[in-house]
């Protein structure tokens, strides 16, 4: 996807959206250019075999240049490379409506939290994050089908929420034992949190979460005022049906 107008907060533009077609894993990465989505490919490829101890039998792509050097190496490994037809994303629809829904999910974290949009990056691999956790046709979810464990959700927090990082360096008794910072998504082993100080983002695990801290023009809605707002609306549809002639008896 891309190039957005608003780079990251680190310079990227792009985001190289990654499928795996049986167990509905994704991942996004960024990417400053289009030609480094081939090397972001092969790593993943790499990573990915290595970690499953199996080898991948097909990638398919679009017809991008950026593709080129990378069919070769696919085809050195004896995987098979598709490429679609030019302007025929249907071809590819599950990788379409996965950079949809990305999209979407990147922008409500985005508008829900109030974050600037030079985070929308954190957003979208949050996104993802959220989308391997989440409930599929099947009776598990993606984390699930690519790791073989159950996710633990009960560590999910509020996408740009405040967060207070404990100081790990050398402190006088009268400084502060923490800093607020943003979070802005989930890391190996900690979380990912952003500081507009310095403009950079780092991963602790010693953190206070602030989660009711919401304007209340950002406010969300409960899961109460959700259904009640949708027994409403249901309830409208009703009787605007009920009201409507049946064209047979006029």
């Amino acid at each position: 996807m891309g190039p957005f107008s608003e780079p990251t907060f680190d310079g990227k533009r792009y985001v190289h959206v990654i499928l795996d077609d049986y167990t509905h894993y994704v991942e996004a990465h960024l990417l400053t250019c289009k030609s480094e989505a081939s090397d972001s490919l092969k790593r993943f490829i790499l990573r990915a075999e290595n970690y499953h101890e199996v080898k991948t039998k097909t990638v398919r792509f679009d017809g991008g240049t950026e593709w080129f050097k990378c069919k070769t190496w696919l085809e050195s490994r004896g995987i098979i490379a598709e490429t679609t037809p030019p302007y025929s994303p249907q071809v590819n629809g599950r990788v379409e409506v996965m950079n949809y829904n990305l999209c979407c999910r990147m922008r409500a974290l985005m508008l829900d939290s109030g974050v600037p949009n030079k985070l929308w990056g954190e957003a979208v691999k949050t996104a993802a994050f959220l989308i391997n956790r989440s409930p599929t046709i099947t009776d598990k979810t993606p984390i699930e089908n690519w790791t073989g464990k159950r996710p633990d959700l009960k560590d999910l927090k509020l996408f740009g929420c405040k967060a207070y990082v404990k100081t790990l360096t050398y402190v006088n008794k009268l400084q502060p034992r923490s800093k607020p910072l943003t979070f802005v998504g989930y890391a190996l082993g900690g979380y990912l949190l952003y500081d507009e100080n310095k403009n950079k983002t780092i991963v602790s695990r010693d953190v206070k979460f602030v989660e009711n801290e919401i304007k209340p023009h950002e406010k969300t809605l409960s899961i109460n005022e959700i259904d009640d707002y949708f027994s409403r609306v249901i309830s409208t549809e009703k009787e605007d049906v009920e009201e409507t002639p049946d064209p047979d008896t006029l």
